[in-house]
């Protein structure tokens, strides 16, 4: 992003060696605080480790595909924060109706915009960025733009990272999710890496799925 624009999207060039704005760490773990603090409320034994998750695949975006860490980092662990709190066992019908009512992006985004300022770290040009990729990153069907792009495949092997974050759905709600929801985001994964990731997660999610029908 340049003056505030964003740069849109195209596949990764071969062997291309791309610019990084770094993110300073202090500011980060700020906003990683902040963030945990938030997500206390919202989807229980999920956001939390969801949004760690989430974070770390948009590092390894970054560093494979190029990016923006000031702008990209604080939407990635702000991306969730705007959840209203879910009862404890919810369903994932549950879970889609709750995003139709109120949608946590909008929330999220309004919330980013108010907390960002205090740090005396980013321009309005950033902050708007920011905020605009909270409120738009659960919409994948018209992204045209890098940054959108990164935050949208981070999010989504976030998703899947069972490994590093067990679902807190059962057998029937995880298997739903991989069957509808989840299925419908992978034709839009376009980056590179994030195919290379997909291939990667997807069979390990599967697997998790079949050893809790066992």
């Amino acid at each position: 992003m340049a003056n505030g624009k964003a740069e849109e999207w195209r596949p990764a060039a071969k062997k291309r060696k791309y610019k990084i704005m770094r993110l300073d760490k202090k500011i980060e773990n700020q906003i990683k605080r902040e963030c945990l603090r938030l997500l206390v409320d919202g989807r229980p034994n999920w956001d939390v480790k969801h949004t760690i998750s989430a974070v770390k695949w948009m590092k390894k975006l970054i560093e494979t595909e190029g990016g923006n860490e000031k702008v990209l980092i604080p939407a990635i662990y702000l991306h969730d924060v705007g959840y209203e709190k879910l009862p404890t066992g919810y369903s994932h019908e549950f879970m889609m109706k709750s995003k139709k009512e109120k949608d946590h992006g909008l929330v999220g985004s309004l919330i980013a915009a108010e907390y960002l300022p205090k740090l005396k770290y980013f321009s309005g040009a950033e902050i708007k960025r920011i905020a605009y990729l909270i409120k738009n990153h659960n919409k994948h069907k018209n992204i045209k733009q890098k940054d959108r792009q990164l935050i949208f495949e981070a999010d989504t092997m976030a998703q899947i990272d069972y490994e590093n974050c067990p679902p807190n759905y059962d057998y029937k709600n995880l298997k739903e999710f991989l069957d509808t929801t989840f299925q419908e985001r992978i034709e839009y994964i376009k980056t590179k890496t994030g195919k290379k990731l997909l291939k990667e997660l997807l069979p390990k999610a599967k697997n998790y799925l079949n050893t809790m029908s066992r």
